[in-house]
């Protein structure tokens, strides 16, 4: 009985005209939520790699006699 009152209750709430709405302001903060995400990432990733080649030439220079 209750598990038919939910679903009856999301029903209309999924029929009201302000879903879409929120529905749409969900979806564009969940894909700038990625977009920062994968920005975020190259960041690191060019930062790792940045280190990684100072490492190599300190270790080069460091390494000469």
């Amino acid at each position: 009985g209750s598990m038919q009152a939910l679903v009856g209750d999301l029903h209309e709430l999924v029929r009201t005209p302000e879903m879409p709405a929120v529905l749409a302001g969900i979806e564009a903060g969940g894909q700038s939520l990625v977009d920062a995400a994968a920005w975020r990432f190259l960041q690191l990733m060019l930062l790792f790699f940045a280190l990684l080649l100072g490492y190599r030439l300190l270790s080069a220079r460091i390494g000469r006699p």
